[in-house]
């Protein structure tokens, strides 16, 4: 029940909000729009998301799968990582030395 009510607010979210009245017309920031708008429930409602558009694409009833971010479909929407990757704390290191270092 819990997938349908996802759905339904991901619909009533984009008449409403973003104008859309077909699915054809949801794009990936769309998406994102609609997963900004209650950031505790973005792991679920995400989850729900990427079986409903990639069941939408295998039974042919849509083209694009909205929860892929590259246009090639290579790459998914980010999913939020809690901890700095380790390239980007060593840029951040960099760029905390250079502040540090006078002038």
């Amino acid at each position: 029940m819990r997938a349908l009510a996802t759905l339904r607010d991901l619909a009533v979210f984009l008449v409403d909000e973003r104008d859309k009245n077909a699915w054809a017309l949801v794009d990936v920031h769309d998406v994102e729009a609609f997963l900004s708008t209650l950031p505790k429930g973005r792991k679920r409602r995400l989850t729900v998301l990427r079986q409903f558009f990639r069941f939408a694409r295998s039974q042919e009833m849509l083209l694009v799968d909205a929860t892929w971010a590259g246009s090639e479909g290579d790459e998914r929407l980010p999913r939020p990582d809690p901890r700095p990757r380790p390239a980007a704390r060593a840029v951040q290191a960099v760029d905390n030395r250079q502040a540090r270092a006078p002038a």
